[in-house]
């Protein structure tokens, strides 16, 4: 198999993955049996093309939505609102942190112009005899 075939399965696989809402046990389960398809269609084909893979197989988002058809609705529900969640929860957590971040820089900053006028530019000295 030459490097370009490597590159062309790679991101096949790579599509395939960026398809799917939720990645979880199961999933990874189904890619890796689409793995499997693609090992045996190389093996079968050792001088093929993205064309005839994507032929082949078919399209990364044509296997995923047969995926998530045969899957139970309240499963992918309850995978759905989890990934939500978690979502929230990250973005929250990001967003706190940004404004901890500012309110911190920008009470460094007003620090820093106060003590930038008390300094004393230079003194001065008379030694008187």
């Amino acid at each position: 198999m030459t490097k370009e075939q490597h590159k062309i399965i790679k991101q096949y696989y790579r599509n395939i993955k960026r398809c799917f809402p939720v990645f979880n046990a199961s999933e990874k389960r189904y890619l890796t049996g689409i793995q499997t398809l693609i090992e045996e269609f190389t093996f079968e084909n050792p001088d093929f093309t993205s064309e005839a893979l994507y032929q082949e197989i078919g399209e990364p988002k044509d296997i995923v939505s047969k995926y998530l058809l045969d899957i139970d609705a309240a499963t992918l529900h309850k995978s759905l609102n989890r990934t939500r969640h978690i979502r929230i929860a990250a973005i929250t957590i990001v967003s706190i942190f940004l404004i901890t971040a500012l309110i911190k820089f920008g009470l460094e900053y007003r620090t820093y112009l106060e003590a930038k006028e008390a300094y004393i530019n230079r003194e001065i000295i008379i030694i008187e005899e």
